[in-house]
């Protein structure tokens, strides 16, 4: 299976921070949405979403500084295991590190998936987000 493309994405995670409140091993000033709570999406606006998505569904990940007029860089940087991806997680698209593309490929509830953010430019930190969860039918 190929990386799908953010344009062939109909599962759209989003992942907003605020780079003054965030903290090296610390999540606060970490917020995430998606655009399926008409699919049965819980959690918007936490840590703790859980989307809803159909098993073969291409899902984007994007990581937003909240503040539009800082310069403060905020990416990801990897993602964990999960058994909602199967063999291929989420990977960067196009060398671009605040984009990351994946497809559910296994059915379950609540299942799980982590991912590693680094924030700051001169001397960053990295902040583990480990409690979203993808619930694919």
């Amino acid at each position: 299976m190929s990386q799908p493309s953010p344009g062939n994405c109909p599962v759209q995670i989003q992942v907003y921070v605020d780079t003054n409140a965030a903290k090296q091993n610390s999540t606060a000033g970490v917020y995430m949405v998606d655009n399926r709570v008409n699919s049965g999406s819980t959690g918007e606006g936490s840590l703790d979403l859980d989307t809803n998505v159909s098993k073969a569904s291409n899902v984007c990940f994007q990581v937003i500084n909240i503040d539009a007029t800082s310069d403060v860089t905020v990416e990801f940087t990897s993602f964990g295991n999960s058994n909602a991806w199967g063999t291929q997680i989420p990977a960067m698209w196009d060398n671009n590190a605040k984009v990351w593309t994946a497809q559910a490929a296994n059915q379950g509830g609540n299942q799980p998936y982590s991912f590693v953010l680094r924030v700051g430019n001169a001397t960053p930190f990295q902040v583990s987000v480990t409690t979203p969860t993808l619930t694919v039918s």
